[in-house]
Parts: C-alpha cells; sequence; structure tokens
C-alpha cells in the first residue's frame, strides 16, 4: 500500500474543510433563522457555528488557491462553444 502524495492529501484536505465549512454555515443560518420565529430557542453556539464554518470554507479556498500555485490539478479548458 502505497502513501497518498501531497497533492492528494491537500485536495482531501480542501474538500473535508468545504464540505464541514458549508454544513456549519447551513446549520448557522437556519437556527437562526428559526430563531426568529421561535424565541425560546437557544442560539447561544449557532453564531459562532456560523462563523466557524465561513472561516472554514475561507481556509478551504486559500487550500485550494495553494494547490493550484504549487502546481495542483489544473482545470481542463472549456470546450468549444
Amino acid at each position: 500500500m502505497t502513501l497518498p502524495t501531497l497533492t492528494t492529501m491537500r485536495n482531501w484536505a480542501h474538500s473535508l474543510l468545504a464540505i464541514v465549512g458549508v454544513i456549519a454555515m447551513g446549520y448557522g443560518v437556519v437556527v437562526n433563522v428559526i430563531a426568529t420565529s421561535d424565541p425560546s430557542l437557544s442560539t447561544k453556539y449557532a453564531t459562532p457555528i456560523l462563523l466557524i464554518g465561513g472561516i472554514l470554507t475561507a481556509v478551504s479556498k486559500a487550500i485550494d488557491s495553494l494547490n493550484n500555485a504549487l502546481g495542483g490539478t489544473p482545470t481542463p479548458p472549456a470546450p468549444p462553444a
């Protein structure tokens, strides 16, 4: 069994951070929206989770940019129209 390459690890990290970040932002938004109609719902952790999700998504984009700068998998050109 061979170990994954550094490029593969960066791609995995990018994908994982993007997925977790989007899920966290979605959770934060949904809880905050529901809390507007139900004041008894606690939003103690919703806003911090929303912010953490945004940070994770930004870090994911930074990893993606780093991957591209280091010569990672290039995006194939679009087919001619």
